[in-house]
């Protein structure tokens, strides 16, 4: 005898409100989340595909409270590893497997003197090699980079190279920097 808005998280009545009036107008609606109350008091989010007829609505709900829960967990993840990139002193650059740059840090921005937003899309050893100076450097460098970048990510081994390699660097402004370059594949669920 209770009203299914008593059941709903106070949070959550106000758009529940604006489903109903939906409903009311005889329009489905295929996936409404909001949370529920249990009769612990506890609350679970539920998704919700209703369908009006007439003056009945006929409703479905799953309980998606776990995977609620996940894309927190996914999310809080994902912002701790951002805070960290960007906090690094460590110039960090990250490629896709065709070596591609699709992340480029604040210390990386430093260091070389390009953006984050200039370098990402373009190949890294295109990137790296243009920051090499044309003499000073030992013979066959160029190749050795590249080589090095291709095999970290052919191998999909975290642990490729064991050593850095001690590289002299032309920033953007022409001032030059030795850095140590370390160059290792991580392997996702994608590849």
């Amino acid at each position: 005898g209770r009203q299914f808005l008593d059941f709903v998280h106070p949070q959550d009545v106000e758009a529940t409100v604006a489903a109903i009036a939906q409903l009311r107008a005889q329009q489905q609606i295929q996936s409404f989340e909001n949370r529920y109350r249990r009769k612990d008091g506890s609350y679970r989010w539920i998704e919700w595909r209703s369908y009006p007829e007439d003056r009945m609505i006929y409703a479905v709900a799953r309980d998606i409270t776990e995977r609620k829960q996940v894309e927190e967990a996914l999310r809080e993840s994902e912002q701790k590893f951002r805070l960290f990139v960007e906090q690094s002193s460590d110039g960090l650059v990250f490629t896709d497997e065709h070596g591609t740059i699709i992340e480029w840090n604040q210390a990386q921005e430093s260091l070389t003197g390009f953006s984050r937003q200039e370098s990402i899309g373009v190949p890294l050893w295109d990137v790296q090699l243009n920051l090499l100076p044309a003499t000073g450097q030992r013979p066959g460098l160029r190749a050795e980079l590249k080589q090095r970048i291709l095999m970290a990510l052919q191998s999909g081994r975290a642990d490729f190279f064991d050593r850095p390699l001690e590289v002299m660097l032309v920033r953007r402004d022409g001032t030059k920097v030795v850095v140590q370059q370390m160059s290792f594949a991580i392997k996702t669920n994608e590849g």
